[in-house]
Order: structure tokens, then sequence, then C-alpha cells
């Protein structure tokens, strides 16, 4: 019996044609196209919320650091803009009907970098704690790993940006009061 004639089903039951197997598909990359297709949906579905949370937290976080250090007013706010615009942009682009799985991670992932790139452009603008950045970048990627289901290489790119921050961070003005190596470590 001919493996292309036999019409098998996949998960959801949805039986691969012979039509489908005829265009070069198999159940493997039809499960793989769906998977694609749904983690996208996701993705798209979550990152609203999870930008206004984003903008919410750095809201919160404006009264801690400005009652300390006011003077960093303007650097914070032009910060807090700069992201507030990075996510809306994100936002809006992740909501055509059309929107590719490939470019709905790029946008999300891209996101995640310039965010992470944000917290350390501030601390080394004003110049903050290591402490303070490792803490920034630490949330910014486990708050993305956890609301954006990306998968492997996405999650790797957020994680390297979050440490490239902090080693950019203690490389210029960023000083820390404990140990580079425990910042690293935990």
């Amino acid at each position: 019996q001919s493996g292309l004639l036999a019409a098998r089903a996949t998960d959801d039951r949805r039986a691969l044609t012979i039509t489908d197997v005829a265009r070069g598909g198999t159940v493997e990359s039809d499960r793989q196209d769906r998977y694609a297709h749904q983690t996208a949906a996701t993705a798209c579905a979550q990152l609203p919320w999870a930008a206004a949370t984003f903008i919410a937290t750095y809201g919160v976080v404006a009264v801690f650091e400005l009652f300390l250090h006011p003077e960093r007013l303007g650097i914070y706010v032009t910060i807090l803009c700069l992201g507030a615009c990075e996510c809306l942009l994100a936002v809006v682009l992740t909501r055509s009907p059309t929107l590719s799985p490939a470019r709905c991670l790029l946008i999300t992932t891209l996101l995640g970098v310039a965010l992470i790139f944000n917290t350390t452009l501030y601390h080394v603008l004003v110049p903050g704690g290591g402490e303070g950045l490792a803490h920034g970048d630490l949330y910014l990627m486990i708050g993305f790993l956890a609301a954006i289901p990306w998968g492997g290489w996405p999650q790797l790119t957020v994680a390297l940006a979050a440490c490239a921050g902090l080693v950019v961070g203690l490389l210029t003005t960023v000083q820390a009061s404990v140990s580079s190596g425990i910042l690293f470590s935990g």
C-alpha cells in the first residue's frame, strides 16, 4: 500500500489529503505549521497585556526611583515613553490578520530586546546600580518568557540580551555594591 495514497489523521482528526501529500505536505509538516500558527496567535493575544504590564510596572517603579532620585525624572520619563512607544508599535504590528508566525516571532523578540536595551540605557545614563539593572533585565526576561510562548531560539536571544545589557552596564557607568559575579550567577 502506498504511503502517498493513505489518508492519515492528525491529532485533531483532520485527514491529510492526497492533495496535501502531492504538494509535499506530511503529517509532521502539517503539525509544525499548525503549531507555528497557534504559537503566533497566542503571542499576539498575550502581547497587549504583557506590554501593559511592563508599562504599569515601570510606572510603579518610578514612584520609588524618583522618590530617591528626583533629578532622574527627565531621563526616566524619556525611557518610559520610548518603551511605551515600542510596546504600542509591536502591538499594532501584530494585529494584522495576515501576519506570518515568523514575523510575529521577530516582532515580539525584538520588543523584548529593545526593552532590555532601554533598561540598560537608563542605568548607564543616570548611572544606576548594578543590582537594579540586573533585576530590571531579569524581570523583563522572565516576564517575556512567561508571557510569550516563543520557543528556544527567541528565548535564548532575549536571555543573551539581558546578560549583554548587564555586561554593558557594568563595563560603563553602572556600579554594583556586590561582586559582578554574584549578579551574573543570580
